[in-house]
């Protein structure tokens, strides 16, 4: 057995997090349009979840469907949306009142709202691309011919025009869209590797989904990503391989649990990355 197929996070793993001001621009507008919210209300209750959340980072985290889903400690669009989900249960529960006309009625509206915000955002974010990124790509269409494949949260449509800006790119990935990879379905197969403050749920169906439609058996399939949580640890419970990206999320406990499984790895570039995908393949 060995690598046979390779999906590869799109944002912050091809692209890095900055230039971010009109996305942030965008999904403010969108927020305050929504919500039928002012905008000096909504600055001041963004102000005290921003700090409630850089006091408490694990508190506030992503969370789904009551489970912890990942931290967003050194993720600037993670930070942003899980406080913009915290704005929107507290006027549902009452703890925030009178700054918006509208008031979500169940975590399934919370989670509508983001979703909503973001989409419309994303489109506006500005584009920086790894260095070395179109080179990855057509080396991994090298490799896995065939069987190459990005996978995002945001819609296909807007990975493909962004992909269309890489310098040199000539290989054409698959495009896997709406993800969901934060989406937590119970505490099955939970586990807590040394050095991590929080405990791991790797029950994400949606996501596993959309792996499993690309490449069925997942002890074949390898993926790349920069968050632990949301791009890695499904792929290790259902017995795939995982790289993570050294990047700005990365906190550091990820590693000594990485270097010592069989089936992952730590790259601190995409040469190592590709390194360890030559050396597993089938």
């Amino acid at each position: 057995m060995g690598i046979r197929a390779v999906v590869t996070d799109f944002d912050n793993t091809i692209t890095e997090e900055r230039g971010l001001d009109p996305f942030f621009d965008a999904y403010t507008r969108e927020f305050c349009k929504v919500m039928d919210m002012q905008r000096a209300d909504y600055e001041t209750a963004l102000a005290e979840v921003k700090r409630d959340i850089e006091e408490q980072p694990l508190r506030y985290g992503w969370k789904s469907n009551g489970f912890f889903s990942a931290p967003v400690q050194g993720d600037p669009i993670g930070t942003n949306t899980v406080a913009h989900i915290e704005i929107l249960e507290r006027i549902r529960k009452g703890q925030i009142q009178g700054i918006s006309l509208r008031v979500p009625q169940s975590e399934a509206e919370v989670l509508e709202i983001k979703e909503q915000c973001y989409l419309e955002a994303y489109p506006q974010r500005e584009t920086f691309f790894r260095e070395g990124a179109g080179e990855y790509l057509n080396i991994l269409g090298e490799l896995f011919h065939g069987r190459v494949a990005i996978v995002s949260n945001s819609r296909d449509i807007s990975i493909r025009k962004k992909l269309e800006k890489i310098p040199g790119l000539v290989t054409s990935p698959r495009i896997m869209g709406l993800a969901q990879k934060m989406l937590v379905r119970s505490d099955e197969g939970q586990y807590q590797p040394q050095g991590f403050p929080t405990p791991v749920n790797p029950d994400r169906p949606e996501y596993v989904s959309l792996l499993r439609n690309f490449h069925p058996t997942f002890s074949e399939l390898a993926v790349v990503g920069d968050n632990f949580f949301l791009d890695l640890s499904a792929i290790l419970y259902v017995g795939g391989y995982a790289v993570l990206l050294d990047t700005e999320v990365t906190q550091g406990y990820e590693i000594p649990f990485l270097e010592q499984h069989s089936h992952a790895h730590f790259a601190r570039g995409y040469d190592s990355v590709i390194e360890f995908l030559k050396r597993h393949r089938a």
